[in-house]
Formats: C-alpha cells, sequence, structure tokens
C-alpha cells in the first residue's frame, strides 16, 4: 500500500499525523490505510500507547519508503514511521519525567541558517497536573532552544488539556490550541489541525520555502513574490514538461499548431526518439538554425470569424535558462516582455536558435511554447486557458578523442548479489612463502580488528534505526556520539576504529557485485593449480592479489563451498589453489558460482597504525598545543660591523 508513496521536499508543508493507538494492533493498520489514501503525503506519523515490546522485533513494524524510529519505553510505546526522504533524529539528553518522544526534522537553508524544526509527542498520564505538565514543556524547551538555537521552529502536542493553565502562566513565542478534546498543541508556527479518525489528528504546517527552486523564506510574503519571478516561472515549466513530457512532445497539437525544423545546417536533424532534435557540433562552434511554428487549421475548421480566428502565442523559451542555448525572433517572444502574436490559418512563424558552447559535453533542454486559440481553448476569468507544446533539444558538444569513446553498448547497471548459503567450507591451499628475515623491530603485531555484529547492524541501517537488542541500541548512541563530536586525543582511537569499520562494511559489499555465477574451472596438470578466468581484472574489477582468497561452490545444487587461494594473477586469468577434494568434482559439464572476497591486509594495518599512535603517546604530535612546545632559545645578541646596517 505504501510503496508507491511519492517523494517529497523538505520545502514541502510538514504533515504529522498523530495517533493514540490504544494498544489495538488494528488502529497501527488504520494509520497505514490514513497515510496511503491521502491525497497529500504525510511526512511523518507519531503513534503512542503502541502496547508494543520486545516480542515483536523492529524489523516487523517498518514500512515501506518510511524509516522508523521506536521506543517501547515511553508514552506506553511509542512509534514513528518517518518519510524516507527527510532527515530526522531523535532529541537525546531531555528529561523524561513525562512519557513522549521528541524529534529534530533538519533541511535547508533559509538566509545562512540551517532550518530545523523540533517536533514534540508529550503523553502524559492521569495523575500528571497541567501544571506539572507545563512546568516540564518549559524546561525541556529551554533545552531545546539551547541545543538549536533560538530561530529553531517548535511544535509540541500534548495528550492533556493545558488551556486553563497556559492561560495564567504562557509560554514566551509559542501559542495554544486544541486540535482535538482533550489535547493541547503548542507551536511557534501557523499549524492547522484536521481530526482523520478516533484518536488520530493531523498537523500541517504552512510550506516555507520553494521545493521547485530550493530556496527557503521566513515569511509566506517573501514565498509569494518568489513565485510571480522570471526564475520560478522557468523552473516550474521545467517541471511542467517533465510530468507532461508525453503529451507535450505530441507534434502537431489537437488545436492546429505544428512544429518543426528549417534552414537546418549540417549536425542538426531530428533524432530517432520522438520529439528530440539532436545538434552535434565541437567547442566553440555555432550552430544556427530555424523553429517553424506554423497554423495547420484552415479559416473554416477556426470559426469562420477572420478577426479573431488564429493560434495566439504568448511565449516561446528554454525553461531551464541554459546559456548555451539562445533565441530570437522577430516580435521578442522569447523576451521578458510581455509580447503575443497570433499565427493565421496556415501561416507560420519562425524562431531562430543559435548553439554553441566551448565545454564537451551534453545539454538537453525543452523549447516550450505557450499559446491559445481564441475560438476553442476554455476561459479562465479574463483570459484563456495555457496550451503547451515542447521540442526537445539534445545538443551534443563533443572532439575526435570523445567520439573514440563512446560506448558500444548500452549500460546495464550491475546485478544485486545473491545471499551465498553454504554448510562447509573447505580450506584452500595458500601459496608457498618464503621465510625471510629482517631486522626490523615489531612494535605491535598486526593483530585482527573483526565488525561486531551489533556495529554491523547499525553500519547496515545507516546509523538511523535502533536494532532489536541491547547491545545494538548501545553500540548506536555510542556510532553517532563518536561522528557527532569533534575529533580529539581522547576519541582519536575509537573514532577511526568506527570509520575503519565501516570502510570494510562497504567494501565487502561492494567487491559481492563481481561474483560470478555458472563459470568453468579448469586445472593446470603441471602445477596442479586451477585456472579462472575473470572478467575485468585488467581494470581491477574486482581487484585480485596474490594472497587473496576466492570461494566456490557447485552451481544450483551446492551445500559446500571450497576456499581458493590466490597464487598468480595475470591480465585475464587467475591461478588457484584448491584442496585436493575438490579434483575430483571437475568433471566436464559442472559449472561452478564464484564468490569475491576483500583482504582485510590494509585495513587491518590502519588499525595497528592508529592503535599505534595511541600506545605510543604519538596523538601529543597528532593534536600539538602550547604546552608541548619547547621554550625558544635564546640566541646570542649580534653586532654588525658596519653599523648603518643595524
Amino acid at each position: 500500500m505504501l510503496e508507491g508513496t511519492k517523494r517529497i521536499s523538505i520545502w514541502d508543508p510538514l504533515r504529522v499525523l498523530v495517533m493514540d493507538v490504544c494498544g489495538d494492533m488494528k488502529n497501527i493498520g488504520k494509520s497505514v490505510e490514513i497515510v496511503s489514501s491521502n491525497p497529500t503525503t504525510i511526512s511523518m506519523v507519531v503513534m503512542y500507547n503502541t502496547g508494543l515490546d520486545v516480542k515483536i522485533a523492529k524489523r516487523d513494524t517498518f514500512w515501506p519508503s518510511y524509516r522508523q524510529i521506536r521506543n517501547d519505553e515511553v508514552g506506553g510505546g511509542m512509534m514513528v514511521q518517518f518519510h524516507a526522504w527527510l532527515l530526522v533524529e531523535e532529541v537525546t539528553g531531555l528529561q523524561a519525567e513525562c512519557g513522549g518522544l521528541w524529534l529534530v526534522v533538519r533541511g535547508g537553508v533559509v538566509e545562512d541558517e540551517e532550518r530545523v524544526t523540533v517536533v514534540g509527542v508529550v503523553v502524559c498520564s492521569k495523575e500528571d497536573t497541567e501544571e506539572q505538565v507545563l512546568e516540564l514543556l518549559s524546561k525541556r524547551l529551554k533545552l531545546v532552544k539551547d541545543k538549536y538555537g533560538t530561530s529553531a521552529d517548535v511544535v509540541v502536542f500534548v495528550n492533556k488539556d493545558l488551556h486553563h493553565s497556559f492561560s495564567l502562566s504562557p509560554l514566551p513565542d509559542l501559542s495554544l490550541s486544541r486540535p482535538a478534546p482533550g489535547c493541547s498543541l503548542l507551536s511557534s508556527l501557523t499549524v492547522q489541525s484536521l481530526p482523520l479518525c478516533q484518536g488520530g489528528t493531523l498537523l500541517s504546517t504552512r510550506p516555507t520555502g520553494c521545493s521547485l527552486c530550493a530556496l527557503g523564506f521566513k515569511e509566506t510574503q517573501q514565498l509569494d513574490r518568489h513565485k510571480e519571478s522570471p526564475a520560478h516561472r522557468r523552473n516550474y515549466l521545467f517541471w511542467y514538461y517533465q510530468k507532461n513530457k508525453k503529451d507535450l512532445i505530441q507534434n502537431p497539437h489537437k488545436l492546429g499548431l505544428e512544429l518543426s525544423v528549417v534552414s537546418a545546417v549540417q549536425g542538426v536533424e531530428m533524432s530517432s526518439e520522438q520529439g528530440v532534435l539532436e545538434v552535434t557540433t565541437v567547442p566553440g562552434e555555432e550552430k544556427v538554425f530555424k523553429i517553424q511554428l506554423k497554423n495547420n487549421i484552415n479559416l473554416e475548421e477556426s470559426g469562420g470569424v477572420e478577426e479573431s480566428a488564429g493560434i495566439v502565442v504568448e511565449t516561446v523559451g528554454i525553461p531551464s535558462g541554459e546559456e548555451v542555448i539562445r533565441l530570437s525572433d522577430e516580435h521578442n517572444l522569447t523576451g521578458e516582455e510581455d509580447t503575443k502574436i497570433r499565427i493565421r490559418p496556415g501561416k507560420r512563424y519562425r524562431v531562430m536558435v543559435t548553439c554553441c558552447s566551448n565545454q564537451v559535453g551534453q545539454y538537453k533542454v525543452p523549447i516550450m511554447v505557450a499559446f491559445y486559440d481564441e475560438q476553442r481553448s476554455s476561459r479562465v476569468g479574463e483570459g484563456y486557458r495555457l496550451s503547451h507544446m515542447a521540442i526537445e533539444l539534445l545538443m551534443k558538444v563533443q572532439t575526435e578523442e570523445i567520439i573514440t569513446l563512446l560506448p558500444t553498448s548500452p549500460f546495464t547497471p550491475p546485478k544485486k548479489f545473491e545471499p551465498w548459503h553454504t554448510h562447509e567450507t573447505v580450506k584452500g591451499r595458500p601459496p608457498i612463502r618464503l621465510d625471510v628475515e629482517d631486522s626490523l623491530m615489531v612494535k605491535l603485531p598486526v593483530g585482527s580488528y573483526p565488525v561486531s555484529d551489533a556495529r554491523r547492524t547499525v553500519i547496515g541501517t545507516r546509523m538511523q534505526r535502533t536494532g532489536d537488542t541491547k547491545e545494538e541500541v548501545v553500540e548506536l548512541i555510542n556510532c553517532r556520539s563518536l561522528l557527532d563530536e569533534k575529533l580529539t586525543k581522547d576519541n582519536y582511537k575509537d573514532r577511526w576504529e568506527l570509520l575503519l569499520h565501516c570502510e570494510q562494511w562497504q567494501e565487502e559489499r561492494d567487491i559481492r557485485s563481481f561474483d560470478m555465477v555458472g563459470v568453468a574451472i579448469k586445472i593446470e596438470r603441471n602445477s596442479g593449480l586451477m585456472v579462472l578466468e575473470v572478467p575485468g581484472l585488467q581494470e581491477n574489477r574486482p581487484s585480485v592479489l596474490k594472497g587473496d582468497k576466492l570461494y566456490v561452490k557447485e552451481s544450483v545444487r551446492g551445500l559446500k563451498e571450497y576456499e581458493g587461494a590466490v597464487h598468480l594473477v595475470l591480465e585475464k586469468k587467475v591461478w588457484l589453489g584448491f584442496s585436493d577434494k575438490m579434483v575430483s568434482k571437475l568433471k566436464l559439464g559442472v559449472v561452478w558460482d564464484v564468490r569475491f572476497s576483500v583482504s582485510t591486509f590494509p585495513l587491518t594495518n590502519m588499525h595497528r597504525a592508529v592503535k599505534l599512535a595511541q600506545s605510543l603517546s604519538l596523538t601529543s604530535s597528532l593534536f600539538p598545543s602550547s604546552t608541548n612546545l619547547l621554550p625558544p632559545k635564546c640566541h646570542p645578541k649580534l653586532q654588525c660591523y658596519d653599523k648603518n646596517v643595524e
């Protein structure tokens, strides 16, 4: 139901559904129905009194297209589902006398300041008085302002009517309203509330920015003025084109307007793709041609009134504002002036297009035409509803070197690796190591630095969600605090260890994209090694070095994997040392699945370097201070033979 949830922008209104579940799982299902059926995308759903506990795993309560914050210890069990395109975090460090969750929504910059909105849902018990709740809110709001600044917007929902106490002792910069019976809403913004069901209220803020232009404003008047600007209109037209491209490139239009290319020079031609005009040029070369607008409707079809017959063209322009493509015409339809022309039945009008760029690359922009017909277009107030047409201009600026680098076949994204299930691993035959002694002093052995299961889970969720166990929750808090803090002598070792574990986790996932399925393996009789052909070895895709390990198993039915140690790497093939048990499996027609692995040797050396910096007290050199510096030496007083020099 939620797979098709529309994308939202940080500048869209923040819509928060607050719902009292009353411990009934059916109400959670009802909230899903509300979110999926609502005409506008709901940004966040906050549910309290869920009654959930550790018996229901957190992975079982995830929603498609949404992310989750869940705390079963407060508010009778609270769960937050927020849109995946929003950056939402739980506010930590607040007192917990009353149950509830406080969330911070980040994103966007308004007048050189980060836009921050704090959303709090406070769940009170029957024993809590209005005065106690209001006093607690005052303390928490002070902490919020200290942490996020006085410019942060605040929206707080309380499941208790605080009207009487608030009228006697109001909180500064906040207004109070009743979104539902027995509830209160404190906000520094203008928030609309709408009851959607029993116990469910939708809170909506006003838009504070333009999602098309990615600009934020503090006042709605500034937003209204921005929407009248030429830049916004161009961006709106480009968005409209992207949304309705299939209809806009239909040629001719049902009102009779037809777009075509005339006076075309070499390198300007219509593409096989519908509605696309290709212009091929070299850096610095200017291509000039004309686009013709023709009215194919005759006088009788247009209504027979000669004075008002014809198509009225308001504008011809490029919505994305590319400077490499310039438009010009006789009556300045392509300029900023408010100009219109009428194309009579059977007549035509031409617009000149000039393309020139000094940069190598591609520019793909639509040339759009806005027009109407006084006889057949519908009225809108005192004017007419505009129709639009477009022709997409694909400008390719190439050199001879670029042409030789063009792809020979369409790109196909790499397939996701399949789960690798085996019951047994047979060790391979490693290459012979030469025992070469050296005089280097070993301060610290290389050692092993494995990633714990809890840390793997936290890294896998991009440190956005808590896990199912206490260890994972503790690990998430530790990882977040390490990343939020500045690098210091005290956290140097722990922070670098976390970053190296993140690197290892990602490398282990990336290498799996090179896994091979259904390949043949041959044996070299002289050495007894297995020979495997690996595409991309020359480009280090994948990177395979001597001593690395590969794992193979029989395709489809293999439950036993064989470890192969790399003995030799050439341009297209690797020589692997497997156990003798695998030799009997090499029969004609048997194919194998291959799994690549990452060598941990470079990362373990980095771990050791970090550990050595800590153990050898090198952090004082990495973080120098004035106390660590030696006092300046006293230089002897110098006298020059020539006194004029002094």
